[in-house]
């Protein structure tokens, strides 16, 4: 069985017609797909490549997560599914698309507007945090419009589970780019440390 038999089968098991994509990256996609019985129920799904057995952990680290956590401003995972070659994941669908979208918009972005946003973001790495949760990946595309333009934290790929608030981390994963620079200096680091300033600021110049 092929790639897309493979993807078809998905498909026709969770009555889905896929769609257009929706992204992608380096181990896969997201895809939007409809119910066959009503095309205006719309669902995303992101299918994951595994090409190593690295890349399977990590779709199963991130099922585990979302599977469990419980928060307005994180994506809700609705379904998953896996095989040999393949993870697939269903989610809500946000027609809006992501903060990176909105990054060339003309005119800027006000500043209320960012600000709601920040404080989405927080709201969401506060709670992880309190689950000893780091993200990781936290970027403009990782982070999805609802219908009341509140921002939603998605892609939970590279998320990883610390024992405690205290634990400490000698690498830090992430799209290159985002690192923070204290990640350059090769020495351990709490992944719960936020920098407030550091912070706030990337997401203005995010939208700048």
């Amino acid at each position: 069985m092929d790639a897309v038999e493979q993807h078809d089968a998905f498909f026709n098991s969770f009555n889905l017609v896929r769609g257009p994509c929706l992204g992608s990256g380096a181990l896969g996609e997201v895809v939007l797909a409809s119910a066959k019985h009503n095309s205006s129920l719309k669902v995303a799904v992101k299918i994951v490549t595994f090409e190593t057995d690295e890349c399977e952990s990590d779709f199963l680290y991130e099922v585990g997560f979302l599977r469990d956590l419980r928060h307005p401003r994180i994506l809700k995972m609705i379904a998953f599914a896996m095989d040999d070659h393949y993870g697939f994941m269903l989610s809500t669908y946000f027609k809006n698309g992501t903060l990176r979208d909105t990054m060339s918009s003309d005119p800027p972005v006000e500043e209320p507007r960012i600000l709601r946003h920040i404080l989405d973001v927080a709201s969401a790495l506060q709670y992880i945090h309190g689950l000893y949760i780091f993200h990781q990946d936290v970027k403009p595309r990782n982070i999805l419009l609802d219908d009341e333009d509140r921002a939603v934290l998605a892609d939970f790929g590279l998320a990883r589970q610390a024992s405690d608030s205290s634990a400490m981390v000698m690498k830090w994963e992430t799209t290159p780019g985002y690192y923070g620079p204290e990640t350059r200096k090769k020495r351990p680091m709490s992944p719960f440390k936020v920098r407030i300033s550091s912070f706030f600021s990337s997401l203005f110049l995010w939208h700048r």
